[in-house]
């Protein structure tokens, strides 16, 4: 997944070698920051749709 979204420059990685194994650290790139925000702005209104059609059939059902 991470490789997929590197690929995508959702991501950018950078190795650190100061300790004895060497490990790989992924940060968001500006383009991944701006679809990750889009996102989550889409998310949000969609659970805000979702929460209003479940408040309505959660009142329809005790009618």
């Amino acid at each position: 997944l991470l490789r997929r979204l590197e690929k995508q420059e959702l991501v950018t990685s950078s190795w650190d070698k100061t300790e004895s194994r060497p490990r790989k650290y992924y940060v968001l790139s500006e383009y991944g920051l701006e679809i990750f925000l889009q996102l989550k702005k889409e998310w949000i209104k969609d659970s805000k749709e979702l929460y209003k059609l479940l408040k309505e059939e959660e009142k329809n059902e005790f009618d």
